[in-house]
């Protein structure tokens, strides 16, 4: 763990203070647990210890909206003329392995060459500092959706992993 700021016995005594009181439900895969804090559902702690870098370029977007084919294109443009057609990692690697979420579990920044590329369904109010106040100035992309073609993306995404019904998905 090279790096990690999350590193120092300290700052995990403090991670496991801010979590223990927050409620949390159980993740995606179901082995991560996400955690209500500032009014939303996500993984607190990797975004927590998170330092911008000047060179960054951070995808902002809400699920649902095309992050996917966002995070694909941004790979291309930034690692444009270091592939072959053929060894393109995007051949052979999903977009979400190539710009990983801050709000991935065990996500460490540090161990990414620059430019570093990194996507994010955190809201703003939540951003960490160095991204918010523009302290290192790293680039931001924000991507928007009509909120009804987003909502309609959602339920048959949901409905295909979970055939409930509405009533059951939105409690």
């Amino acid at each position: 763990m090279k790096n990690d700021p999350r590193s120092s016995t300290q700052d995990l005594r403090d991670d496991n203070d801010l979590l223990v009181p927050l409620p949390k439900e159980k993740g995606w895969s179901g082995s991560d647990h996400l955690y209500l804090y500032q009014g939303f559902w996500w993984g607190v702690m990797a975004a927590q210890h998170f330092q911008a870098c000047e060179t960054d370029f951070i995808l902002a977007s809400t699920p649902k909206s095309g992050t996917t084919w966002l995070k694909a294109l941004m790979f291309s443009i930034a690692s444009r003329g270091c592939y072959t057609l053929s060894q393109n990692p995007l051949l052979t690697s999903n977009p979400h392995d190539l710009v990983p979420f801050l709000e991935k579990p065990g996500l460490i920044p540090n161990d990414f060459q620059s430019p570093r590329l990194f996507s994010t369904h955190i809201p703003f109010h939540s951003l960490p500092e160095s991204i918010k106040n523009c302290v290192t100035r790293c680039r931001v992309v924000y991507l928007c959706r009509n909120p009804f073609d987003t909502f309609i993306s959602d339920w048959h995404f949901l409905t295909k992993a979970n055939p409930n019904s509405l009533d059951t998905i939105l409690k």
